[in-house]
Parts: C-alpha cells; structure tokens; sequence
C-alpha cells in the first residue's frame, strides 16, 4: 500500500515531525504577542529582575500606548477575556417612580 500512495514511513515521520515544529513556533509566536513568556523556567529566572523593575510614567510615548491597542486586539483574536466591561447605569430616582 506505501508504495501506491508513493509514501513511505520516514516521509510520514518527516511530514509529522515539520508540522510540530510549526505548531510550536506558532505557539512561541502567539505567547510573544501576548507578552507571555516563553517557557515556565523562563518566567522563574526573570521574575526577580521583572518585579524589581519600573519605568517612570513620563518615559511612556505614543507607541508604548500604540503596543497595549495592539495588545487587546491580538488578546481579542485569540478569544481571550478581556477585563474591562462597560455598565449601563440608570439613575435610582428613574427607576423607582
């Protein structure tokens, strides 16, 4: 039957083993727009350098604000929840009269 098909194991193996690897850098892509870091032992060795650090108001520009846009839209494409949530409020004096 392989030889039918013009397929043998090893081009099977090769087809499955290159289609991993662009899951998984599909993957690191995705973590890497989202800001997330790459792997687990990554997020141990810097949290001690991340926490520590801050960046004072008056450095933020334009693009800083262009990257959190960029942000939520790709959070939004990859169906992520998005915290901020809009309220209709009705004035207490309108709904009791």
């Amino acid at each position: 039957m392989e030889a039918k098909l013009g397929l043998f194991r090893t081009d099977c193996e090769a087809i499955i083993s290159h289609e991993k690897h662009k899951e998984k850098i599909l993957k690191l892509k995705r973590r890497w727009l989202l800001g997330l870091p790459f792997s687990k032992s990554d997020d141990k060795k810097f949290h001690k350098y991340v926490v520590s650090r801050f960046v004072p108001e008056s450095l933020q520009r334009d693009d800083d604000i262009f990257y959190e846009k960029v942000k939520e839209y790709v959070e939004e494409a990859f169906g992520l929840c998005n915290a901020k949530r809009e309220a209709h409020i009705v004035p207490d004096s309108k709904l009791f009269t």
